[in-house]
């Protein structure tokens, strides 16, 4: 779409009589034609292109807390789809090829009026799609340091000494390389852009442990060697399976419960009043994937055997005990001398709520 036609969108956006009413403002932002229907199920070439169905918008009442039983409804897909949009307006992405042929849809995806009302929406979106927490999860009391290392062990104890329902499902399917294949593409939307909700946490100046949350960022990014980052590593996964490796090229085939696990940490990470929760979810992320990636790395070659490279998964099997070492002695801990005991039911609750939605997005 030409410059004109984008103009036009952005007047008639500006122009609306009901500007600052969420229904409104829900309908101004997904009737940007980067966000519009396509017929393509891959869509190459163009990181922008994100489809929301706008003509679901009127369905959907985004004024209301989702209960638990709707993690999945047609509203917390819309929610989601806008969310990681609105979030990503603030990360970079280039097509793999020429800018050129979808310069006009970059233009759209970072166009002022697109961050405007997707930062008008983004509050109660968020709300929408994540408030059941506070309803689910408990952490109230006092809690000592030593009572939160201790729950924290217990539930990583489970963890290791569980199955993995994913590997289970996708093993006793009727036609385990279909399922893999869906596996491989739902976790895309986080592991393509990895550590991009944690750099929203590494500005401004908050002691020692500041650097130590930056070195688990740089080991994310490979330490500047593009081939070692861990995207990279993702993608060389999804081209060895044929594949693709772009931004969301997937994008039609993702889920509401697979796009909460990433949106998850961009709330938490964009609203820095959550920091002390978004410790508590990275510690329970660090610490759970050590078992995870080996699952799925197992699960991955008792399918494909050697023709799949599994090394994403190799890679974080290893380094995740590091790092979740390093978030729970380096950065949790130490944080609650300066800043007090308060710190521990948010820290907690970050855990707690992170490893829920984890529990929801497995198979059943």
């Amino acid at each position: 779409m030409n410059k004109d036609a984008l103009d036009r969108w952005d007047l008639a956006a500006r122009a609306s009589p009901q500007r600052g009413n969420l229904s409104a403002d829900v309908a101004a932002y997904a009737a940007n034609p980067v966000f519009d229907n396509t017929d393509e199920w891959i869509i190459a070439g163009n990181p922008y292109r994100r489809p929301v169905r706008p003509q679901d918008m009127v369905d959907h009442d985004f004024t209301a807390p989702l209960d638990k039983a709707d993690f999945c409804c047609g509203s917390a897909l819309a929610a989601q789809r806008m969310l990681i949009n609105i979030y990503e307006s603030d990360a970079m992405f280039l097509p793999a090829g020429e800018l050129r042929p979808v310069e006009g849809d970059f233009r759209r995806f970072y166009h002022p009026e697109t961050r405007r009302l997707g930062e008008a929406i983004r509050p109660h979106l968020e709300q929408h799609a994540f408030a059941f927490l506070d309803r689910e999860i408990d952490t109230s009391g006092t809690w000592t340091t030593d009572d939160m290392v201790a729950f924290f062990d217990w539930r990583l104890k489970a963890v290791a000494n569980s199955d993995s329902a994913v590997k289970q499902a996708v093993l006793e399917a009727s036609n385990s390389e279909e399922a893999a294949t869906s596996f491989l593409i739902q976790p895309a939307s986080d592991f393509l852009t990895e550590a991009s909700a944690l750099a929203r946490n590494v500005l401004g100046n908050f002691g020692p442990i500041h650097s130590t949350l930056f070195k688990i960022l740089i080991d994310e990014y490979g330490y500047g060697v593009h081939q070692t980052k861990h995207s990279t590593l993702y993608q060389e996964t999804l081209e060895s399976r044929g594949l693709s490796p772009e931004i969301h090229a997937n994008w039609q085939f993702y889920l509401a419960s697979s796009l909460a696990l990433t949106n998850y940490f961009h709330y938490v990470s964009k609203n820095h009043e959550l920091f002390f929760r978004y410790l508590g979810a990275l510690y329970y992320t660090e610490a759970s994937l050590v078992y995870a990636t080996r699952h799925q790395s197992d699960m991955l070659k008792a399918v494909w055997g050697d023709d799949i490279n599994t090394l994403y998964f190799d890679e974080h099997t290893h380094i995740d005990k590091h790092h979740g070492r390093m978030v729970i002695e380096q950065i949790i801990t130490p944080l609650v001398e300066p800043c007090g005991e308060a710190i521990i039911p948010d820290v907690v609750r970050g855990f707690e709520e992170f490893r829920t939605l984890q529990d929801m997005a497995e198979p059943t």
